[in-house]
């Protein structure tokens, strides 16, 4: 699944960003599409309408996931061939990193905010990764990432896992990853700025778990062992995962 065109709208209908993805680059994005305004408009005044869940608009081609929050929505134009459930969450997930760090910004910027600083790294960063595998070289070296934090840290495990919930890398026991895996999939798992993980209990291991763009890096301690060596295990090897990712 590719990511075609992506906008960020205000809840009265004026675009505030909007980027087209070519196949090797990045454009501005002519004006979002009359229809998808007005379902965008139409919506955000619509009293059944729910923020943080995510609506889709299948056409011939192509589909659309929209997604609103507190005073605008992301739409996200993608290709069919990928599941919904991703882009679904690829959307909300950039919708909360905005909120996160730029929502005084949207609501106090008179124009176009693709000059502010960043805000084009978080849909950027989401949109370049898509539904591609990734390449026998980024896996290699996300391997040796996972044998590292496992050769200097005391962990039953640590693996990577792609954006549908399957483990790329890793040594994570297959009991344990239909649960991670589940955890995924309903979109348990979120993109943190500062790096703190997820805590989910699996059969008495505290297994920590951290997402970078559509990956989800996990290591879990011994049942009788240190929590914070997983902590430390699973953020090193986000931070190594993000590093590899800004590099491709």
């Amino acid at each position: 699944m590719t990511i075609l065109r992506a906008f960020i709208v205000r809840n009265d209908g004026t675009t505030i960003y909007g980027k087209c993805y070519e196949k090797d680059r990045t454009v501005v994005a002519p004006a979002i599409p009359a229809h998808i305004r007005a379902c965008l408009v139409l919506l955000s005044s619509s009293r059944s309408m729910q923020r943080g869940v995510p609506y889709v608009l299948e056409q011939d081609d192509t589909l659309w996931v929209y997604c609103f929050f507190e005073s605008f929505a992301v739409a996200v134009e993608a290709t069919k061939d990928g599941p919904i459930e991703w882009l679904k969450r690829t959307v909300y997930s950039v919708g909360k990193d905005i909120v996160r760090n730029f929502s005084g910004v949207i609501s106090a910027w008179p124009g176009d905010i693709s000059d502010v600083e960043g805000i084009s790294d978080v849909i950027d960063s989401y949109a370049r990764f898509g539904m591609r595998p990734l390449d026998k070289n980024t896996t290699h070296k996300i391997e040796l990432l996972i044998d590292d934090v496992l050769s200097r840290y005391e962990i039953a495990y640590a693996g990577v896992f792609g954006p549908l919930g399957e483990m790329i890398v890793g040594n994570v026991p297959h009991r344990h990853t239909e649960t991670i895996s589940e955890e995924i999939q309903r979109g348990a798992i979120r993109p943190s700025v500062d790096l703190v993980p997820v805590s989910v209990d699996i059969n008495g291991y505290r297994v920590r778990l951290l997402q970078v763009e559509s990956l989800t890096a996990v290591a879990a301690p011994y049942r009788q062992g240190s929590e914070i060596k997983a902590v430390q295990a699973v953020g090193e090897l986000a931070a190594g995962i993000e590093r590899l990712l800004d590099a491709e």
